[in-house]
């Protein structure tokens, strides 16, 4: 057991853990603070297997009873240096527990860090505490040759992965219920954030990029007019990264706009950025607080519950394309269900087709050599089928119905219905015309008209008309060809007025009747 010394210049306290370390037992901290000038070395071969622990760490603000806190001077570039390095082989199953690093003295550069592992694997760090991170320096480096790690419940700043490529990365690293405010990169692999927050404040060091009109964060507003996307985090130069149940959140302090002095002043939105370097990146049952996924990667999965929308994929048209070609995804009414005798399944997607069979329907997109999307009942009756025949069809099945609405279902627009082939119209809910292919009728609502070019030709039937009676004659009206006479000129002259009165008469009659008939007018 060492106990501070209380000396300020570091020197006796750095020379009193090295010793300890050097030995290759385990190391306890006492409770108190511990001034370091130069790094604590976990460097020798016989220091594998070897624990550095403390009494407990502080809280965030460096307080608390019964706690060991280490805080190096500005000298100290990293405070304590996992490395095999030195004897050409790696450091195992070593690790820190259960202290604080307190990195106030440093200079506020990416160049210091708390804790930095190089030639070293199954290490483990647990209720580690790095404050006074600033915006720059390094809470956690994992260099090439750093590979099968896990960190529990740990707390800190930056977390930066620096592999020499992406065939010689840091690999294989878990982190459980850890807390930092951002993650940084080159070229790591198969790297796991179980629960825990990345939480990245505001500051003159967030990176800011311009997102032209149509470039739009997953779960975004579409953009038109440009926007200012914050990184808060990025993820790059990785394979297999995977978040589960992690939260990704603003830390404060972001302006609503910003202005790069080229395109003006423009909205700012905070995002977690996946880019094209990135393959194989998963987001489960991750929570983006007040942030968006903006994402150019290959293979970016975000799955389960998100706050911006993302319920089972990003916007990528690769969806599930990992899936083997002969997989199914499977839903069940309950987990429950899943482990026991009579299983019920509620859905099944074939990775094959794509087609999607519930329990009481089937979508089963490309089903045959002319439809392109089809929908069955679960007794396999069709009910939709959109073919590609005859230039591109809807075809409607067996009572089934199209209908349209103006909002969200309470006001009806029109009906299709595929039984009859009644086609309906509605205007506020209520029909106002219908064509009936039985009869070949077409019935307008009252007040309704035809029109040519806006103007009524046909309105509503003039009612109070009376069937005709008499001779009806449809004959084209011609002179006089009657009877002759041969007494005084009136007497013809009444005779021919009086026949063509007649045949007026008969024709009026006639159209009358045919008004009727064709259902114009009528009683």
């Amino acid at each position: 057991m060492i106990t501070p010394s209380g000396d300020v210049t570091g020197a006796t306290d750095t020379a009193a853990i090295n010793t300890a370390l050097a030995t290759g037992n385990d190391v306890y901290l006492s409770a108190g603070l511990y001034y370091t000038n130069a790094t604590l070395n976990i460097t020798t071969v016989g220091q594998n297997g070897q624990r550095l622990y403390g009494a407990g760490a502080t809280s965030a603000q460096g307080a608390g009873t019964n706690s060991t806190i280490i805080r190096p001077l500005a000298t100290v570039v990293n405070v304590i240096l996992i490395d095999g390095t030195s004897f050409g082989g790696y450091i195992q199953n070593s690790g820190v527990t259960d202290l604080t690093i307190d990195l106030v003295n440093m200079p506020n550069s990416a160049a210091n860090a708390a804790i930095s592992q190089v030639q070293a694997y199954d290490c483990y760090y647990s209720n580690v505490r790095v404050i006074n991170y600033g915006t720059a320096k390094v809470s956690w480096l994992f260099s090439t040759g750093a590979y099968v790690t896990v960190s529990t419940t740990c707390q800190g700043g930056l977390v930066r992965f620096n592999g020499a490529s992406i065939s010689n990365a840091t690999t294989t690293m878990l982190f459980n219920n850890c807390d930092f405010t951002w993650i940084d990169h080159n070229n790591y692999l198969n790297v796991t954030f179980n629960g825990g927050a990345i939480q990245r404040p505001y500051d003159s060091t967030v990176p800011i990029i311009y997102l032209a009109p149509g470039t739009t964060p997953y779960g975004f507003t579409p953009n038109v007019s440009g926007l200012y996307a914050a990184v808060m985090s990025k993820i790059d130069n990785s394979h297999n990264f995977s978040s589960i149940g992690c939260d990704w959140e603003q830390g404060g302090g972001y302006p609503a706009s910003y202005n790069d002095g080229t395109h003006g002043v423009l909205t700012l939105v905070r995002v977690v950025q996946v880019t094209a370097n990135a393959t194989n990146t998963t987001f489960l049952n991750a929570n983006f607080a007040g942030c968006y996924l903006l994402d150019a990667g290959v293979n970016t999965r975000a799955l389960g519950y998100q706050n911006t929308g993302m319920d089972i994929a990003t916007g990528k048209t690769y969806h599930l394309n990992d899936l083997p070609t002969s997989a199914n995804i499977v839903g069940f009414t309950d987990f429950a269900n899943y482990f026991g005798s009579g299983l019920t399944t509620t859905y099944t997607i074939s990775a094959a087709t794509g087609a999607a069979a519930f329990r009481s329907a089937t979508l089963q997109p490309a089903a045959d050599a002319d439809g392109i999307f089809l929908v069955k009942t679960s007794a396999a009756v069709t009910l939709l089928d959109v073919a590609t025949s005859g230039g591109g069809a809807v075809n409607l099945y067996n009572g089934a119905a199209f209908k349209g609405y103006s909002d969200t279902g309470s006001t009806q627009t029109f009906e299709v219905q595929s039984s009859t082939g009644i086609f309906k119209g509605y205007s506020g809910g209520v029909e106002k015309w219908r064509i009936t292919p039985s009869n070949a009728s077409f019935n307008l609502a009252t007040g309704g008209f035809f029109s040519i070019n806006s103007v009524a030709v046909i309105a509503g039937r003039q009612t109070g008309w009376g069937a005709a009676s008499g001779t009806l004659s449809h004959a084209a009206y011609a002179s006089y060809t009657g009877q002759t006479y041969t007494g005084a000129y009136v007497q013809a002259t009444n005779q021919a007025t009086d026949d063509a009165v007649k045949a007026l008469a008969q024709r009026v009659a006639a159209l009358i009747t045919d008004l009727t008939t064709h259902g114009l007018i009528g009683p």
